[in-house]
Order: structure tokens, then sequence, then C-alpha cells
């Protein structure tokens, strides 16, 4: 099963992160976005400028030709949110999600080593207007914690920036 693969059915318990120089023809095959040119942006992430892409309702943020990021904003999960949060462990971080919703908390959990952020939203109502969903991934390749927040983002708020 390909990374790809693994992204398009949401089986995260499966996910080890992006392959290091992955490139835009790579990542668009894989992921099946649309043919035709992405759109695009020069943005932030962390206090680094990179270049942002849009196609297929998929961003994704590059460093030269080097896809760096991957948002999926409400992926495909194989599993509920806590049946993936229990399967995938103590994450290496855990806080407010950078991914907002109108509707919703949202509570964001980074596994640094498997190039994984999840970030789970909950309905703020009592009773709750909807099931705990997966609302956002960003994929990236594995790393630690001081990459994570360093070189793409992880306390950048609001979500990567343009």
């Amino acid at each position: 099963m390909s990374w790809g693969d693994v992204a398009r059915t949401g089986d995260w318990e499966r996910w080890q992160g992006l392959p290091e120089g992955l490139d835009e023809a790579a990542l668009a095959s894989e992921l099946r976005l649309p043919p035709g040119p992405a759109r695009r942006a020069t943005a932030m992430l962390g206090s680094q400028r990179v270049e942002m892409a849009e196609s297929g309702g998929v961003r994704y943020w590059l460093r030269g030709t080097e896809v760096i990021l991957v948002e999926l904003r409400s992926p495909a999960s194989a599993a509920s949110p806590a049946e993936l949060l229990e399967a995938l462990g103590a994450p290496d971080r855990e806080g407010p999600g950078r991914f907002r919703r109108a509707d919703a908390m949202t509570t964001e959990y980074v596994y640094a080593g498997r190039g994984l952020a999840i970030t789970v939203a909950e309905s703020y109502d009592d009773p709750p207007s909807f099931a705990p969903e997966v609302g956002q991934v960003l994929l990236f390749a594995p790393t630690d914690l001081r990459g994570y927040v360093v070189d793409l983002g992880g306390n950048d708020r609001g979500g990567p920036r343009l």
C-alpha cells in the first residue's frame, strides 16, 4: 500500500510520513489530484517564506520543488477519532487546534515521528450536534517536535498562513 493509498483511505494508523524529496508531480499522482495547474501564492510557514498551492481541495506547501507539508480537510478516516488516537498512542504534543471550525472546538494531536498532525473537531453544543470527527490532517516527512515547530510552522496560529 503506497502512502497515497493510506492518505486517500484515511488509514492513519499505517501512516509513516511523506517521502523525502517529494515533488509536486508525485504528490498529484499519488493523491489523484485533477490535471492542470494548481492555484499558487507566496506564504509564510513559521518564519520561512514558501510557496503554497491548492488543487482538488488539497493545500500543500513547497520549499523550492519539494512538497514539505500537505493539508487535507475533512479527510477520510478509517477509524473514529477516539479509536484512532488510542491506536496511535501518546502524541508528541496536544493542544488547541490551528485548524478552526465555527461550530466546533478543535484539538491538534501531533505525531512528529510519523509525519502526522490530526485535528479533531468536537461540537460545542450540549447535547452535541455532531459526533467528534477528524477535521484536518497535516502530512509531512517524519521529524521531531522541533522540526515540526520550526520548519513546518507548528506554532503558527490559524494554521499555516498566507
